[in-house]
């Protein structure tokens, strides 16, 4: 007989000790650009920790060598801006997010300041009338304004794309403010504020400067955190290199704060610092925009590879179970027409061959019904799927298989919580049907009893239908547990079904068996509609 009895008393699937952790496990590689990265940065990282531990990075240094490296440094740090200039150019007309206006905005600006920099640096003040402490140091801070809001604005604002808005903020910030402030502060005759004392060193920054300070400090914790963050859910490679980025620069602004003359050793250090995180952003942009391409290209061209080979695989896999089918079809129904051609046939035998016609029409209609919606799955998905009720699906489910399997042959309990909505179709309760149907005539007893539960969690719902029974095949193990598994007749067809549906909808079939008890267990993983 046939069952459906609706229980509000759902056990969750972890109280049969057999609980599946269905979850989206796309694992990431680290590419070796990011391993080439990543040590290029712990060695960096060490380097400036061994100096600052033993006290070099405070020791003096010849004018000499100030007026060979600053000027050096300071044309190493023009170079990498530039690259994330013209990388944040293609990007923006690209994409139009106004992450890329922003960054592309900030190395603008960077590159007017770096220039004004190098030219105001006491160590050219006997060529140059405007090269003296304070302006110099005015305008690190002015470059410190530019660098970290602008990082923060960039960390909010992620994919949000450009609008009249906040283009025109960004723009006027970037293209007037700034450039205005830049060059007030280094043509002014007088410097514009006292950044510190002629001591130098925490202790003699100004109030204003102390407060100014403080204030790129906390927008630069604020970005590190935010960036960090993003990165760990994310895993993208720009965004690791600015969380690193901002690391040395937050050490470039603590050595910058600290330093007591323009002729330490440290004055190279946070300069060098600073030249770190935009040569690692540089080189990541780089990176992306040169070799993810091509990487992108050979993946592409591997996968459609990989698509064609499963899909002649596919093909094959139809014809010789459509063939082994049909072939059990005509054996049938020559044994059928031979039985009726027989003069006398007793009452019993002709009540045999009426369940063997009934029997073999099922088993005709549930395979056309089969490949009918197989057919289905070559169109597009998206334009197939929508927000459909668990009830639904269950209920049609529950119709086709009272009425395309003898209910006779066994009992079905369903067992359900409440009525949450899928991203899926009708197809849906094929997979089910399939799924049944191979509990069905795979049973080990006359008397076969299944029941079919769910599980609703926070993004998905887990059907599963468990029933007594053998361990499956190896082969339908195989294919239940690995992607990419060569077809072959061992896999039986309603499992094939089952799963080439389930998979349309970015969903998940999984195989359990308890061998103490002897139970059988088909989970299915469906996303929730959002």
């Amino acid at each position: 007989m046939y069952k459906v009895s609706y229980n509000i008393r759902t056990p969750s699937l972890s109280s049969l000790g057999c609980l599946v952790q269905l979850k989206d496990r796309n694992s990431r590689r680290y590419r070796w650009a990011d391993v080439v990265i990543l040590v290029l940065s712990a060695y960096c990282a060490i380097y400036l920790g061994v100096i600052t531990l033993t006290g070099a990075v405070w020791s003096l240094v010849t004018p000499e060598f100030i007026l060979v490296v600053i000027p050096l440094f300071s044309g190493g740090i023009l170079a990498s801006v530039s690259i994330i200039l013209t990388h944040s150019t293609v990007q923006f007309f690209q994409t139009r997010r106004i992450y890329d206006l922003v960054i592309l905005l900030m190395a603008l600006d960077l590159i007017m300041l770096v220039m004004t920099y190098l030219v105001s640096h006491p160590i050219f003040s006997g060529w140059i009338s405007f090269a003296d402490r304070n302006r110099n140091r005015s305008l690190i801070l002015l470059m410190g304004i530019v660098i970290f809001p602008g990082m923060l604005a960039g960390s909010f604002t992620g994919n949000t794309i450009a609008n009249e808005r906040n283009s025109f903020v960004a723009l006027l910030w970037s293209l007037v403010i700034i450039p205005s402030l830049g060059f007030w502060f280094l043509f002014s005759p007088e410097p514009v504020f006292t950044v510190t004392s002629p001591s130098g060193g925490l202790t003699g920054l100004t109030p204003l400067a102390l407060g100014l300070v403080l204030t790129i400090g906390v927008t630069m914790l604020v970005a590190l955190v935010k960036y960090a963050y993003d990165w760990i859910k994310t895993r993208d490679r720009v965004i690791m290199v600015s969380t690193v980025a901002l690391g040395f620069w937050l050490y470039g602004e603590i050595i910058l704060v600290l330093l007591e003359s323009p002729f330490q050793f440290a004055e190279i250090i946070w300069l060098g610092a600073f030249g770190i995180g935009f040569l690692l952003l540089a080189f990541s942009m780089l990176f992306s925009a040169v070799l993810e391409p091509q990487r992108n290209l050979e993946e592409t061209v591997s996968q459609r590879t990989r698509e064609l080979s499963q899909s002649k695989a596919e093909s094959e896999f139809y014809l010789a179970m459509w063939a082994h089918k049909m072939g059990n079809f005509l054996q049938a129904l020559l044994i059928y027409l031979d039985m009726m051609g027989t003069p006398s046939l007793a009452t019993g035998d002709l009540k045999e061959i009426r369940f063997c016609a009934k029997t073999l029409s099922r088993e005709a209609t549930l395979l056309n019904l089969q490949v009918t919606n197989l057919s289905q799955i070559l169109d597009s998905k998206d334009n197939m799927l929508y927000a459909t009720p668990l009830a639904m699906i269950l209920s049609n489910a529950m119709d086709l298989v009272g009425s395309l399997l003898d209910p006779q042959e066994f009992k079905a309990y369903l067992e359900v919580r409440d009525n949450p909505l899928l991203r899926a179709n009708e197809m849906l309760s094929i997979a089910i049907l399939s799924i049944v149907s191979f509990v069905v005539k795979t049973r080990i007893t006359e008397d076969l009893s299944f029941v079919i539960k769910c599980d609703v969690q926070s993004e998905s719902v887990i059907l599963s239908v468990q029933c007594p029974g053998i361990e499956l095949t190896n082969a339908i193990q195989e294919y239940l547990h690995q992607k990419n598994v060569q077809l072959s007749t061992n896999i039986d067809f309603d499992i094939f079904v089952a799963r080439s549906i389930i998979e349309l909808f970015d969903g998940q079939l999984s195989y359990d068996h308890n061998l103490h008890e002897g139970m059988n267990s088909f989970y299915i993983s469906i996303p929730l509609a959002k």
